[in-house]
């Protein structure tokens, strides 16, 4: 019988996704598919993550929508040689090439409507936040990226936001 579950006598299609309030189902005609977004922050498995999303896009006539956060400058940058905002302008014009690079790999795949966003924040929080904001049906996402022993500590960017979206999310290993 596939990927069902009885429910009062009846089977039903059994949602898929990983996180959220999925708009995929099996069995239905439609899938709801506009809006896929893609966190980048130019690590190899964001890489394929931006491979995964394109393949979706394509299959499914869907807006790729690249994202790259800037973090914000830990407090012991305060004491640093150099000044917050050297740190920061160099942050911005890193996370300007990622995104430049993951937007002509998108292109290059053959999808038409392609977004990009460049925002400073907390990465994790400001995934989320701008997944509600821009309606984003499923976020697909690298499960590890450069941020190594921050990520050991405070937990991985693509386990918070699997937790905490709204929206579907896949993460890409």
């Amino acid at each position: 019988m596939g990927r069902e579950r009885l429910t009062e006598g009846k089977y039903e299609p059994l949602r898929i996704g990983i996180t959220g309030r999925s708009k995929f189902r099996i069995g239905q005609s439609k899938l709801m598919l506009k809006k896929i977004l893609v966190p980048t922050d130019g690590s190899e498995h964001a890489r394929k993550a931006v491979n995964y999303a394109c393949e979706l896009a394509l299959k499914f006539h869907a807006t790729v929508c690249l994202l790259h956060v800037v973090p914000l400058p830990p407090a012991l940058f305060h004491e640093a040689a150099f000044s917050i905002p050297d740190l920061q302008k160099l942050q911005e014009e890193e996370g300007k090439r990622i995104i430049e690079e993951a937007k002509r790999e998108t292109k290059e795949r053959g999808v038409k409507e392609v977004q990009s966003t460049l925002i400073q924040g907390n990465p994790a929080s400001r995934i989320i936040e701008f997944a509600r904001a821009e309606g984003i049906d499923l976020i697909v996402m690298g499960n590890r990226g450069l941020s190594g022993v921050k990520e050991f500590v405070l937990g991985s960017v693509s386990h918070r936001v699997s937790h905490l979206a709204d929206c579907s999310v896949t993460i890409v290993k």
